[in-house]
């Protein structure tokens, strides 16, 4: 891709990206209806800062693409699950008038809210006593959301090796969180 002209560039460039990019969205997305619109933004990102930049600042346009793709997603996601909790409901009473609610259901209690990061601070600290191997999976696995197989390659494992240690890992938190009462 040593074109300069910027549409000829983005369009080698979509080209390239497209298949992994597809992946990417399908792999984080929620709801496949989305996919069409999440890589249009993502694409319309790309394009609009290769015209405002040039083609010259993307030195490698894979890791590029994937760096805005996921963005666009944690953005997505992260704005649509914020504004679930503005949403309206329709609703109707006996006689069958139509009125609206406020969706309060979808919004955590204070409460709630607390318990669930005593709880993911109790695992936090459960989790500092196994050995390093199990910590990267579980965390590979919870926090940068990678599935089992990627994980194995990163890691050099097996990968059924990866899905035994996070299966047993599961199971002992889950052991020790019920110890302690937690509702899960």
């Amino acid at each position: 891709m040593s074109a300069q002209e910027p549409i000829p560039f983005f369009e080698a460039l979509y080209r390239d990206t497209y298949p992994q990019t597809l992946l990417t969205v399908t792999r984080g997305c929620s709801d496949p209806a989305e996919i069409p619109d999440l890589l249009q933004d993502i694409y319309a990102d790309v394009y609009a800062d290769i015209l405002l930049y040039g083609p010259g600042h993307i030195r490698d346009p894979a890791a590029y693409v994937r760096a805005i793709a996921r963005r666009k997603l944690g953005a997505w996601y992260g704005l649509r699950a914020r504004l679930q909790s503005f949403v309206l409901l329709r609703s109707e009473n006996e006689d069958g008038d139509g009125y609206d609610l406020p969706a309060l259901a979808s919004v955590p209690a204070a409460g709630d809210t607390a318990e669930l990061h005593l709880l993911a601070q109790q695992v936090g600290e459960r989790l500092k006593g196994y050995p390093a191997q199990v910590r990267k999976i579980f965390l590979c696995r919870f926090v940068l959301d990678m599935p089992l197989g990627e994980i194995a390659r990163a890691l050099g494992l097996n990968e059924n090796t990866v899905k035994t240690k996070l299966y047993r890992t599961l199971q002992e938190l889950r052991g020790h969180c019920q110890k302690e009462g937690a509702d899960l």
